[in-house]
């Protein structure tokens, strides 16, 4: 654990000394090295109750969802893009996410013909395009559930993969 928080605090330091095309460099190596580092409490958070729990319920609910966007206050929520909004609309018009995403709902039985990602991806389209990246609202909100439950369900079937694979090359390695 104090090599993992020497190297973590290692580089922050790096990341907020360095030049923005190298901060590109660092932004592309760090995930590779936390998911490697931290994979095995990733997956046992994943794989608990709750959190499948969670994931049921959310996946339950999105054949209800409809009703409640009609009752939900949609300008409670201003008009106001969040901080994350930005890199959120970039990544989903990214033409590697707009062939999986699709494929990835479809494959956990999230897409149909009346629910797929495409007016989340357009409204992210758009988003990009106008520099408005305020897109999350009443017409893209059952997509994005979808989304976001597809990515959870996606992340942990991933890990999954990782610890079976991890056990299969520890049995061999030790055979």
């Amino acid at each position: 654990m104090q090599d993992h928080a020497k190297t973590l605090a290692a580089y922050l330091n790096n990341y907020k000394e360095a030049t923005d095309r190298e901060k590109e460099a660092y932004a592309s190596s760090f995930p590779p090295y936390l998911l490697t580092v931290c994979w095995g409490k990733m997956y046992n958070r994943m794989s608990s109750w709750p959190a499948i729990g969670l994931i049921s319920e959310l996946y339950a609910s999105i054949g209800t969802l409809s009703e409640s966007l009609d009752r939900f206050h949609w300008d409670a929520l201003g008009n106001k893009a969040g901080p994350g909004d930005r890199t959120l609309a970039h990544t989903l018009t990214d033409a590697a996410a707009a062939g999986a995403i699709p494929m990835l709902m479809q494959r956990l039985k999230l897409a149909n013909e009346h629910q797929s990602a495409s007016r989340l991806l357009a409204a992210a389209k758009e988003a990009v395009d106008t520099r408005r990246y305020h897109f999350y609202n009443k017409s893209t909100a059952k997509e994005f559930l979808c989304l976001f439950v597809a990515t959870l369900i996606g992340f942990a079937s991933s890990l999954r993969f990782v610890k079976c694979w991890k056990h299969t090359y520890v049995s061999r390695a030790h055979s």
